[in-house]
């Protein structure tokens, strides 16, 4: 393994550990107050401001018709992923979150399956232990019942969408600029966050701007919008989709670890077993050999 691989590969692990403190960090400014897409918009923007003021130290060009036209798609994306993900942690815990949020690794090959037409028992079998987890990890088999609730569904729809961001972004990037692409991506998702958030949360803002507020959003903005999504869309070009699918699955354990850690979440056998069960799920369907997800041709 060269040392640039290497670099690539520890970037991209760096990028996971930020991802998995990032549920935590949403979760405290949604119990203050902050309106979910208002957190976006603000997000976005100091995300898409990141990365504007650190062209002129990046060797890049113009901004293309391509990669234009191709972040609008991703953009869109990218808002549906983070704003069911945003509303489903109003409802929801940062663990639960999280562990529903890596499922779309699961997503992602059964995606392929059915746009291939061809089915495969193993990844269908793999999709059912997930599913399984997930029904453990919701308290379904406690003396309580529990189950599913409106912020897990909302977090799953969450992780179908990063499926679909993560295909296209294997489809598209190769052949980008990746500063570029990553900006274009990131100015769509404050846009449209921007004016769902003045025509329907205006009457929302009633939170208190201290310092830990506005350091927690210059985190995400800053480290988990702008940097982390450069180096996701940079790495992805140079290391195969397998091995970046078992690194994001380091994200769950990230996840749990900083929700206990903080207090927002109760260490409860549904919890670990569960998300154990999802770990296990995803890790096997990431280690799998293949090519290709989407080829150059969008099949």
């Amino acid at each position: 393994m060269d040392s640039q691989y290497s670099r690539y590969l520890l970037a991209f692990l760096v990028v996971c550990v930020v991802f998995g403190l990032s549920f935590s960090v949403v979760e405290d400014l949604l119990n203050n107050g902050v309106p979910p897409f208002f957190l976006t918009a603000v997000t976005y923007a100091i995300g898409t401001l990141t990365l504007v003021a650190a062209r002129p130290f990046v060797r890049t060009s113009r901004f293309s018709r391509s990669e234009t036209r191709y972040g609008l798609y991703v953009g869109v994306v990218i808002f549906l992923a983070f704003a069911f993900q945003t509303l489903g942690l109003v409802h929801t815990t940062p663990a639960k979150g999280v562990a529903l949020t890596c499922l779309y690794v699961i997503f992602t090959p059964l995606i392929v399956m059915m746009i291939r037409r061809k089915v495969s028992f193993n990844i269908l079998g793999l999709a059912l232990l997930a599913f399984l987890g997930v029904m453990i990890l919701s308290g379904m088999f406690t003396e309580s019942g529990g189950g599913l609730n409106r912020g897990d569904m909302l977090v799953m729809m969450c992780a179908f969408s990063f499926s679909v961001q993560f295909l296209l972004l294997e489809r598209f990037s190769a052949s980008l600029d990746t500063l570029n692409f990553t900006t274009v991506q990131l100015f769509i998702v404050t846009i449209i966050a921007t004016v769902i958030s003045l025509l329907t949360e205006l009457d929302e803002m009633g939170f208190t701007l201290d310092a830990l507020l506005i350091m927690e959003l210059l985190f995400m903005g800053i480290m988990v919008t702008g940097i982390s999504f450069f180096i996701q869309t940079m790495v992805q070009r140079r290391i195969p989709a397998t091995t970046i699918s078992v690194l994001c699955c380091t994200e769950l354990v990230f996840g749990v670890m900083f929700s206990f850690a903080f207090g927002m979440d109760e260490v409860t056998m549904p919890i670990i077993v569960g998300s154990l069960v999802i770990f296990v799920a995803t890790v096997i369907t990431a280690s799998r050999k293949q090519g290709p997800l989407i080829n150059s041709k969008g099949e």
